[in-house]
């Protein structure tokens, strides 16, 4: 019993706000019109990601190609995609394909460098990581 109003009134801290984080777990060369860059990658933060760009450089020959921004994460298998899927949740693997290389780059170390977005069309939080993958 007695007067609560001398009592402190304590307000929760904040809750984080969650980080956005994705790694890059794998590049394999595959073929349809030209050579092409299957480019996997695995949410391990806190976002979901809408968008996904990628650049990949063959450190043999000095050349780079890329991508556009790709609204989804879509796996190709020689000449054929596969279903769509459209965000990328927390824990979840997507794949992302960059333009064709005008060789075949199999046994080249590859520098890839992907960026995901939380919003369509490379827009919202977005971060960008890369990876040497050595042949």
């Amino acid at each position: 019993t007695g007067n609560a109003g001398i009592l402190p009134v304590l307000t929760p801290p904040p809750t984080p706000t969650p980080a956005p984080n994705f790694d890059i777990l794998s590049a394999r060369v595959d073929r349809c019109v030209g050579w092409y860059i299957s480019v996997k990658v695995k949410n391990t933060g806190g976002i979901v990601f809408e968008s996904v760009s990628v650049k990949v450089k063959d450190l043999v020959r000095n050349k780079t190609v890329g991508s556009p921004f790709y609204n989804g994460f879509e796996m190709w298998d020689g000449c054929v995609g596969r279903p769509t899927v459209s965000s990328l949740g927390e824990g979840k693997i997507g794949y992302v394909q960059t333009n064709d290389f005008s060789y075949n780059p199999a046994g080249h170390d590859l520098e890839v460098t992907a960026t995901m977005c939380s919003k369509n069309g490379g827009l919202g939080l977005c971060i960008r990581r890369s990876r040497i993958i050595r042949r």
